[in-house]
């Protein structure tokens, strides 16, 4: 797509942005799922919410329908961003954008949301920034920065080849330095 015919409004709808620090609002978990595509169904709102590992979502008082507050007062760090997470996918982006968002979540969700991710039923081009290799390990391509500058960039099996810096960081994150 020529994204250069599109206006700046046409282009947000194409792109969800998830960061580490999600922002939600003092409503339902439905509505803050259907945020940006209130064409949403409760059923389609449910199942995002499971791609994005929400399973919590069914231990609350009132599932899908509780209310949460200002922010995500009362839901941890890594279920406020798997919630926004969820509210993401929802959109169907061309541009999926994930801003460390597995940063707070234990390795087995970590896990599960990768897989989801890569096995999306629409496509959508991801564009993942993370500090943990076990979230980029299956990208076509990954640019490794160090210090603000990209220092290598090739897909996991090139990039150990090479016994450089991601070597390093994938070797440290592994445990076995």
């Amino acid at each position: 797509k020529n994204y250069l015919n599109y206006n700046i409004k046409d282009i947000r709808f194409k792109v969800g942005y998830v960061t580490q620090n999600s922002f939600l609002f003092s409503d339902t978990i439905y509505n803050n799922i259907r945020y940006g595509n209130m064409s949403v169904t409760k059923e389609e709102a449910y199942k995002y919410a499971k791609i994005a590992c929400c399973d919590y979502i069914d231990r609350l008082p009132e599932g899908i329908d509780t209310i949460i507050g200002e922010r995500g007062v009362g839901l941890s760090g890594g279920e406020k961003q798997r919630l926004s997470l969820a509210r993401a996918l929802a959109v169907h982006p061309d541009i999926l954008l994930l801003d460390d968002i597995t940063s707070a979540l234990d390795i087995e969700t970590e896990e599960k949301i990768n897989e989801s991710i890569n096995n999306l039923d629409y496509k959508s081009t991801k564009i993942i920034i993370a500090s943990k290799i076990v979230s980029v390990m299956k990208a076509d391509r990954i640019y490794v920065l160090d210090s603000g500058k990209v220092v290598e960039f090739g897909n996991h099996k090139e990039l150990m080849k090479k016994k450089g810096y991601y070597y390093e960081l994938y070797n440290i994150q592994k445990g076995d330095i």
